[in-house]
Protein backbone atom coordinates (compact mmCIF):
# COMPACT_ATOMS: atom_id res chain seq x y z
CA UNK A 1 0.00 0.00 0.00
CA UNK A 2 2.22 2.69 -1.13
CA UNK A 3 1.69 5.94 -3.41
CA UNK A 4 4.44 6.17 -6.01
CA UNK A 5 6.38 9.20 -6.15
CA UNK A 6 6.38 9.83 -10.02
CA UNK A 7 9.38 12.50 -8.89
CA UNK A 8 11.59 9.94 -7.52
CA UNK A 9 10.67 7.10 -10.42
CA UNK A 10 11.54 10.17 -12.95
CA UNK A 11 14.98 11.11 -11.33
CA UNK A 12 15.69 7.32 -11.32
CA UNK A 13 15.01 6.44 -14.88
CA UNK A 14 16.70 9.93 -15.74
CA UNK A 15 19.80 8.73 -14.15
CA UNK A 16 19.90 5.41 -15.69
CA UNK A 17 18.69 3.49 -13.06
CA UNK A 18 16.57 0.44 -13.47
CA UNK A 19 13.23 0.76 -12.19
CA UNK A 20 11.23 -2.23 -10.71
CA UNK A 21 7.84 -2.63 -8.26
CA UNK A 22 8.12 -5.33 -5.30
CA UNK A 23 5.52 -6.28 -3.80
CA UNK A 24 7.24 -7.37 0.06
CA UNK A 25 3.71 -9.16 0.66
CA UNK A 26 4.39 -11.86 -2.66
CA UNK A 27 8.01 -11.19 -3.44
CA UNK A 28 11.41 -11.21 -2.12
CA UNK A 29 13.82 -8.31 -2.94
CA UNK A 30 16.20 -9.61 -6.20
CA UNK A 31 19.41 -9.79 -5.18
CA UNK A 32 20.45 -7.67 -7.92
CA UNK A 33 18.65 -4.53 -6.49
CA UNK A 34 20.70 -1.91 -4.98
CA UNK A 35 18.38 1.19 -4.03
CA UNK A 36 14.67 0.63 -3.02
CA UNK A 37 12.29 3.82 -2.64
CA UNK A 38 9.93 3.19 -0.02
CA UNK A 39 7.05 6.24 -0.33
CA UNK A 40 4.66 7.52 1.86
CA UNK A 41 3.44 3.84 3.14
CA UNK A 42 -0.33 3.36 3.44
CA UNK A 43 -0.51 0.43 5.89
CA UNK A 44 2.02 -0.38 8.46
CA UNK A 45 4.41 -3.69 7.50
CA UNK A 46 3.93 -7.45 8.32
CA UNK A 47 6.72 -9.73 10.55
CA UNK A 48 7.26 -11.01 6.77
CA UNK A 49 7.64 -7.62 4.79
CA UNK A 50 9.66 -6.53 7.56
CA UNK A 51 12.18 -9.51 7.74
CA UNK A 52 12.09 -8.78 3.78
CA UNK A 53 14.02 -5.54 4.38
CA UNK A 54 16.15 -6.94 7.00
CA UNK A 55 17.67 -9.47 4.60
CA UNK A 56 17.98 -6.47 1.84
CA UNK A 57 19.31 -3.80 4.28
CA UNK A 58 22.39 -6.89 5.63
CA UNK A 59 23.24 -6.86 1.96
CA UNK A 60 24.67 -2.96 2.88
CA UNK A 61 22.14 -1.46 0.35
CA UNK A 62 21.04 2.09 -0.54
CA UNK A 63 16.65 3.51 0.48
CA UNK A 64 15.03 6.30 -0.05
CA UNK A 65 12.50 6.56 2.83
CA UNK A 66 9.71 8.92 2.51
CA UNK A 67 7.23 9.24 5.65
CA UNK A 68 5.19 12.75 4.81
CA UNK A 69 3.80 14.49 7.55
CA UNK A 70 0.28 13.18 6.86
CA UNK A 71 1.36 9.39 7.01
CA UNK A 72 -0.74 7.11 9.13
CA UNK A 73 0.62 5.47 12.49
CA UNK A 74 2.68 3.10 11.36
CA UNK A 75 4.59 1.84 15.22
CA UNK A 76 5.99 -1.47 13.31
CA UNK A 77 7.58 0.22 10.49
CA UNK A 78 8.98 3.08 12.61
CA UNK A 79 10.37 0.49 15.27
CA UNK A 80 11.98 -1.11 12.49
CA UNK A 81 13.90 1.67 11.51
CA UNK A 82 14.93 2.58 15.18
CA UNK A 83 16.32 -0.70 14.79
CA UNK A 84 18.07 0.72 11.59
CA UNK A 85 19.28 3.79 13.62
CA UNK A 86 16.47 6.15 11.88
CA UNK A 87 13.76 7.89 13.98
CA UNK A 88 11.36 9.84 12.50
CA UNK A 89 9.79 13.03 14.17
CA UNK A 90 5.94 14.05 14.35
CA UNK A 91 6.35 17.37 13.44
CA UNK A 92 6.81 19.13 10.17
CA UNK A 93 10.40 20.99 8.83
CA UNK A 94 10.12 24.42 8.13
CA UNK A 95 12.40 27.06 7.29
CA UNK A 96 11.17 30.60 6.53
CA UNK A 97 14.93 31.08 4.86
CA UNK A 98 15.15 28.26 2.55
CA UNK A 99 11.93 27.37 1.15
CA UNK A 100 9.85 27.82 -1.98
CA UNK A 101 6.40 27.95 -0.81
CA UNK A 102 4.16 30.55 1.42
CA UNK A 103 3.93 27.97 3.54
CA UNK A 104 7.26 27.41 3.99
CA UNK A 105 6.81 23.74 4.03
CA UNK A 106 9.07 23.03 0.54
CA UNK A 107 12.43 22.98 2.49
CA UNK A 108 16.09 23.42 0.27
CA UNK A 109 18.35 20.61 1.84
CA UNK A 110 21.86 20.11 0.93
CA UNK A 111 24.32 17.16 1.02
CA UNK A 112 25.46 15.95 4.55
CA UNK A 113 27.82 13.21 2.87
CA UNK A 114 30.04 13.11 0.30
CA UNK A 115 28.92 9.73 -0.20
CA UNK A 116 29.62 8.47 -4.16
CA UNK A 117 25.00 8.27 -4.00
CA UNK A 118 25.50 12.35 -4.12
CA UNK A 119 27.93 13.10 -6.73
CA UNK A 120 27.32 15.85 -8.48
CA UNK A 121 23.91 17.14 -6.02
CA UNK A 122 23.81 20.29 -5.27
CA UNK A 123 20.77 21.22 -3.71
CA UNK A 124 16.59 19.20 -3.11
CA UNK A 125 13.35 20.25 -2.07
CA UNK A 126 12.16 18.55 0.33
CA UNK A 127 8.48 19.12 0.35
CA UNK A 128 6.68 18.43 3.25
CA UNK A 129 8.65 16.39 5.49
CA UNK A 130 9.03 14.83 8.72
CA UNK A 131 12.74 15.98 10.66
CA UNK A 132 14.45 12.77 10.86
CA UNK A 133 16.98 11.77 13.97
CA UNK A 134 20.07 9.53 13.80
CA UNK A 135 20.20 7.66 16.62
CA UNK A 136 23.81 7.21 17.20
CA UNK A 137 26.80 8.02 14.73
CA UNK A 138 27.50 6.46 11.40
CA UNK A 139 30.69 5.30 12.72
CA UNK A 140 29.17 3.14 15.28
CA UNK A 141 27.72 0.11 14.28
CA UNK A 142 24.56 -1.48 16.78
CA UNK A 143 24.56 -4.93 15.60
CA UNK A 144 26.74 -4.26 12.78
CA UNK A 145 23.96 -1.64 11.45
CA UNK A 146 24.73 1.65 9.90
CA UNK A 147 22.91 4.48 9.12
CA UNK A 148 24.35 7.48 7.21
CA UNK A 149 22.67 10.89 6.35
CA UNK A 150 22.76 12.08 2.93
CA UNK A 151 20.84 15.34 3.06
CA UNK A 152 20.77 17.90 5.90
CA UNK A 153 18.41 21.22 6.13
CA UNK A 154 20.08 24.78 6.81
CA UNK A 155 20.62 25.74 10.27
CA UNK A 156 17.23 27.92 9.92
CA UNK A 157 15.12 24.92 9.45
CA UNK A 158 13.11 24.04 12.22
CA UNK A 159 10.16 21.39 13.34
CA UNK A 160 6.96 22.24 14.01
CA UNK A 161 5.18 19.76 16.20
CA UNK A 162 1.95 18.76 14.81
CA UNK A 163 -1.07 16.27 15.22
CA UNK A 164 -4.03 15.26 13.88
CA UNK A 165 -6.48 17.60 15.74
CA UNK A 166 -3.92 20.71 15.54
CA UNK A 167 -3.35 23.34 12.82
CA UNK A 168 -0.57 25.45 11.92
CA UNK A 169 -1.36 29.28 12.55
CA UNK A 170 1.67 30.71 11.75
CA UNK A 171 4.74 29.21 9.98
CA UNK A 172 7.41 31.58 11.44
CA UNK A 173 9.64 30.30 14.10
CA UNK A 174 7.87 30.09 17.56
CA UNK A 175 9.11 29.77 20.62
CA UNK A 176 8.98 25.15 21.41
CA UNK A 177 9.92 24.80 17.66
Amino acid sequence: GEIAYGGIVSLLKDNNFKVINVNLLTEDIPEEVSLIVISSPEYDYTPEELTKLDKYFERYKWAIVALPTNSPSLPEFELFLNEWGVSYGRATVLDSQYKLTADYSAVVSGPASTDKLLTGVGYVVTPVSRPISILWPSSDRFYGRMTTPLLSTFPTSYARPWGEDQTIETYERQEGD
